[in-house]
């Protein structure tokens, strides 16, 4: 592997300003269209303090840094290329023997770094922090349960083998209100169990219902009540299991995502829209790469490096690429093409238009 050149690491300098710009600029704008009005809604309603809307800020902002760091790394490639070309830095570097597409070679190489980057951002920081916030946010607006109608179930040879239903869910105590367990055979019930309340317990690592009563309909048909003791019962579900049934497709990391998907194909049903998230976990980060292709001979039209000229193409090229990318993700939930086809499909579009503009600005 070739190692990189005073000319690779000058061009790779001259995006990292360019770059940290456009992250600055764009968050702002996620803040002030989104953030600013959910946190006056809840401030208004609530009285949150200072100190719980930092918090919340802080655990808002990397789901959508996500989102800015494509839109950020074509705004620094247009800055960068339009300031090299500006000052006829480009046509130097070219009259000393480096063709255009040479010299976009080290924009690949930071286009890919940061898409590996979001990647990892997107696996290790986006969930967890997305995971805090909706915990935070029940707490302040005095939820009694964080989920509401909770409800699984699990199949064999395609007929029903268990089914949980819950008024409420919450996994921080261990609890579930309202909940129902039936018990099935060849997809038939063969017992119920109906409690106002379950714990968890940890020791037995099982559920105790409270409050609630037993039935079968065969041989013949019974109820047992219990009300001073509780029954156990084994769901085969921890808490930590419930919950993950119960998470956002943002909540999970890619492999949290997979796994959730088969045990919903297991179920047998509809995943498309999932599908279509978990493919966009990966292909919203290598958006980085894709605009980084496009932006490099864009920038050369761009006027001396202008940053609002910069600014204002880069919000037209992204717009146009999340309105793709969100029409496609709609057609997919619908079943009308695949969630491979809709989560790549505005990449290799603009991976194409992005080689035709480099051979063009080449020639």
């Amino acid at each position: 592997m070739a190692k990189p050149t005073i000319l690779d690491r000058y061009i790779a300098r001259e995006l990292v300003g360019p770059f940290l710009f456009g992250v600055a600029a764009f968050v702002s704008l996620f803040v002030a269209g989104n953030f600013l009005l959910e946190v006056a809604q809840v401030m208004a309603k609530h009285g949150v303090g200072p100190g719980t809307v930092l918090l919340l800020f802080l655990y808002w902002l990397p789901k959508y840094l996500v989102l800015t760091f494509p839109m950020s790394m074509l705004l620094a490639v247009l800055l960068a290329f339009g300031r090299l070309s500006g000052e006829s830095e480009i046509t130097a570097m070219r009259a000393g023997g480096a063709p255009f597409p040479r010299l976009v070679v080290p924009v690949v190489a930071v286009g890919l770094l940061v898409s590996l980057i979001t990647i990892a951002f997107n696996e290790q920081v986006t969930p967890r922090a997305t995971r805090a916030y909706g915990r935070l946010e029940r707490q302040v607006v005095r939820r009694l349960t964080p989920y509401q109608h909770f409800y699984t179930r699990s199949l064999k040879d395609d007929r029903l083998e268990a089914l949980i239903y819950a008024r409420g869910f919450d996994p921080a105590r261990g609890v579930l209100t309202g909940v129902t367990y039936v018990r099935a055979y060849q997809g038939r019930p063969l017992v119920t169990f109906y409690g106002e309340y379950a714990k968890w317990d940890q020791q037995r690592n099982d559920w105790f219902f409270y409050q609630g009563w037993m039935s079968w309909p065969k041989p013949v048909p019974g109820t047992v009540y219990f009300s001073d003791q509780p029954m156990e019962v084994k769901l085969g579900k921890s808490p930590a299991e419930i919950e993950q049934l119960e998470m956002k497709a943002e909540d999970m990391t890619w492999g949290q995502l997979r796994q959730h998907i088969r045990r919903l194909q297991a179920q047998k049903l509809e995943v498309a829209e999932l599908q279509t998230r978990w493919h966009h976990k990966l292909s919203i980060p290598f958006a980085c790469l894709i605009f980084a292709l496009i932006g490099a001979p864009l920038g050369l039209r761009s006027h001396r490096g202008s940053s609002s000229f910069g600014l204002g193409l880069s919000i037209i090229i992204a717009f146009c690429y999340y309105v793709v990318w969100e029409y496609l993700g709609i057609v997919a939930e619908r079943g009308m093409i695949s969630p491979f086809v809709a989560a790549w499909a505005p990449n290799i579009l603009g991976a194409a238009v992005g080689v035709v503009l480099i051979w063009r600005a080449a020639r």
